[in-house]
């Protein structure tokens, strides 16, 4: 899902925010929240800036750290009762030469590289004659899985190519939780962003109005410290744990502090 802007569509109406003045480096495009790695409330909630989250509703706080939803794809080629000949694989519309049934994994993956594209930064582990282990770059996301031909010998011998972690590149994002596996538990430069109002998926209690799924973001400019959702637990519905204070720092540089 692309992004709409800055652009909040449904927010708290209260105008309170964690930028302390006009200085904040936006996020141009703003981001798009993955809903999904909300939890909805179990019991109503009123958030410390007066918004209500009713039972059964998700919203996120001004000040929660955003992060990428970033999985690298891994694709895993196993070749059984091989003892000669060489098999090829097949991706971005391209074949590798012929590459014999027990090359090292540094082969194999220069081989994959060749093929250009999504496969040109792969990275490949294993033993020689495999298994053999192709880590794609996170920015691919979902990559189309290799294909093979099998001109190895031996007795039952066989190729087979499976997805073992399908990837996801860095389309939407979730609220930061240090007990995630999608992505978001990893706090880097460029990739997590702060969040500057509060918003919900249904919009404001009461108010009528539509979900705040491109809501702005920026990480750097100064900031009220005290509103930053850092060194301490998330709330159940984000569940995990903050940042600590040491690790934003070292991911946002660019943040200085009003408030200390």
């Amino acid at each position: 899902m692309p992004t709409f802007g800055r652009t909040v569509l449904g927010s708290t109406g209260t105008g309170i925010q964690v930028t302390a003045d006009g200085s904040p480096q936006w996020k141009a495009g703003g981001i798009t929240i993955d809903w999904a790695t909300v939890t909805a409330e179990v019991t109503a909630r009123t958030l410390a800036d007066g918004t209500i989250i009713a039972a059964g509703a998700k919203g996120l706080e001004l000040g929660t750290i955003m992060c990428a939803l970033e999985i690298a794809e891994v694709q895993t080629v196993t070749l059984s009762n091989a003892t000669g000949g060489t098999f090829t694989l097949t991706g971005n519309s391209n074949t590798t030469a012929a590459i014999a049934y027990n090359a090292s994994a540094a082969t194999v993956q220069t081989a994959i590289r060749a093929l250009g594209g999504n496969y040109a930064g792969v990275v490949v582990t294993g033993s020689a004659g495999g298994p053999y282990t192709v880590t794609f770059p996170v920015e691919v996301g979902d990559a189309t899985a290799l294909t093979y031909t099998d001109s190895t010998t031996g007795a039952g011998h066989a190729i087979a190519i499976a997805t073992s972690t399908a990837g996801t590149g860095p389309h939407t994002y979730g609220p930061y939780s240090s007990t995630a596996t999608d992505g978001r538990q990893t706090l880097s430069k460029g990739h997590c962003f702060i969040l500057n109002e509060t918003v919900t998926e249904l919009g404001p209690l009461g108010l009528g109005e539509i979900a705040s799924n491109h809501p702005a973001v920026f990480d750097g400019g100064r900031v009220w410290r005290a509103r930053l959702k850092i060194g301490g637990d998330n709330p159940t519905s984000i569940g995990g744990l903050q940042p600590t204070v040491s690790a934003f720092e070292t991911a946002f540089p660019r943040i200085q502090y009003v408030d200390l």
